[in-house]
């Protein structure tokens, strides 16, 4: 692609990737140059996405993801805080049924006043 470019055989405004290098290949971070996609698409004139040019874009994108994931483990905390107290009034509901059931029992030996 560089001696295309060398010799004015390419789009006037085309941008040459970077090479990749082979042994980061796999790793895909989010700054890898895999994911550089500048200047492949037929259109000249379309401008650098802002995720890649923009430098303020590109700084607050790690910020964004985070809050994502906040927002995400506070929605699973939510549904484990629902889960936890249904299971509580669920074992309270357990404990008072067998209180009720064995009451006439301790009435009879004397163990609870009688009402």
């Amino acid at each position: 692609m560089q001696e295309l470019k060398k010799k004015g055989s390419t789009p006037g405004k085309a941008r040459i990737p970077p090479v990749l290098d082979a042994a980061k290949l796999f790793r895909l971070d989010v700054d890898d140059d895999i994911w550089n996609d500048d200047g492949l698409w037929d259109d000249e004139d379309s401008p650098v996405p802002m995720w890649l040019g923009d430098e303020g874009v590109r700084v607050s994108i790690p910020a964004l993801l985070e809050k994502d994931r906040i927002l995400e483990e506070l929605e699973r905390l939510d549904v484990e805080e629902s889960n936890l107290v249904s299971w509580l009034h669920a074992r309270a509901d357990d404990i008072r049924k067998a209180f009720l059931r064995h009451q006439s029992e301790f009435r009879t030996k004397k163990l609870l006043p009688a009402k």
